[in-house]
């Protein structure tokens, strides 16, 4: 009887945990995910994404994709008689503005009809970014002033007049200015792919090919190369960004020093190279003494960058693995204390 009432309680059990598995819980997990939708302003896929336009009192900015993939930002001005310049876009930023948009909630219903607008902060000229989807709908999203709650603003469709509370954070998708959007990285590389590095300097010149998993040297094959040294060297080079635009198109090398450059840097995977080139001049442009003029692929724009980029680069001895000094025996410590 004590073996047929614990199988009775253990079927129990069983049928109860299957219920809360595969019925009870979905449903709670489905009506969460119902409620955090119908509290969402939008809903699109990130990935079906291709323009957003802002526009801000920092300006109107267009976001396209090239045949390419690549994100490229168009800087549109107010004087018509000027035209736009189109460079590439800082992905990161476009990235992040997509899925703040995306993921932007309502707090609070604050009008139904919206009838007094310009009370809330949706004024001329307007705060808005507009995403345009592959099917070629649009979902514009209209930003007012701060909201009488801390850490809100208002915010409304373009599409309905319904006025909303929404998260303060939102607000920095128009904050940018073109520099902030526009790419300032001299080139883009996936480290994992890069092969071989060809490094000259007016002080060191050395070349790592990679072969497997580890580097060598080519004229010293037998050295022990440092991989987190290398990695690091990599990283470094790969995320160097400018601070400034010298020449946005590099049709005058010869004004910043870049037609005898005094570093060039080569990274190369299987069918492509990436370069940067460093000059000892600034041009005409004034900046501060430690600033130097840099060229890289594929952003085709002269930055100005630091002079503390140099220090950075490696020599060959730097990046040769460091055997451990021997610790001292025990009979040479005895010795040593006679």
């Amino acid at each position: 009887m004590k073996y047929k009432a614990t199988w009775g309680f253990l079927i129990i059990f069983l049928a109860l945990t299957a219920y809360l598995l595969f019925f009870d819980i979905p449903k709670e997990k489905k009506e969460i995910e119902q409620k955090e939708k119908a509290e969402k302003l939008f809903d699109f896929s990130a990935d079906q994404v291709s323009q957003v336009e802002l526009i801000s009192l920092k300006g109107r900015f267009l976001f396209q994709k090239n045949p390419e993939g690549k994100w490229m930002v168009q800087n549109i001005p107010q004087d018509t008689a000027s035209a736009p310049l189109n460079v590439l876009a800082d992905s990161r930023e476009i990235e992040s503005i997509i899925q703040k948009i995306n993921d932007l909630g309502t707090t609070r219903l604050i009008d139904e009809k919206g009838d007094d607008l310009k009370s809330f902060g949706f004024t001329t000229p307007e705060k808005s970014a507009v995403v345009t989807l592959k099917n070629k709908s649009t979902l514009k999203l209209l930003i007012g002033d701060d909201g009488a709650l801390s850490q809100t603003l208002y915010v409304k469709r373009g599409d309905s007049g319904k006025v909303y509370l929404a998260g303060a954070d939102i607000k920095s998708i128009i904050e940018k200015d073109f520099w902030g959007l526009r790419n300032k990285r001299l080139i883009f590389y996936d480290q994992g792919l890069i092969d071989q590095i060809e490094v000259k300097t007016l002080e060191k010149s050395w070349s790592l090919t990679k072969k497997g998993e580890e580097w060598t040297f080519g004229d010293r094959p037998n050295d022990k190369i440092d991989e987190v040294r290398v990695s690091s060297f990599l990283f470094m080079a790969g995320m160097l960004e400018g601070e400034k635009i010298l020449d946005e198109e590099a049709r005058r090398l010869k004004d910043y020093g870049l037609d005898a450059p005094i570093v060039s840097l080569k990274f190369h995977e299987k069918g492509k190279t990436y370069t940067i080139l460093v000059g000892n001049k600034t041009g005409k442009i004034k900046g501060p003494a430690d600033g130097l003029s840099a060229l890289g692929n594929p952003s085709g724009s002269v930055f100005q960058i630091n002079k503390n980029f140099l220090n950075k680069i490696p020599s060959k001895d730097d990046l040769i693995k460091k055997e451990p000094s021997p610790l001292p025996s025990s009979s040479s410590i005895m010795q040593g204390s006679h």
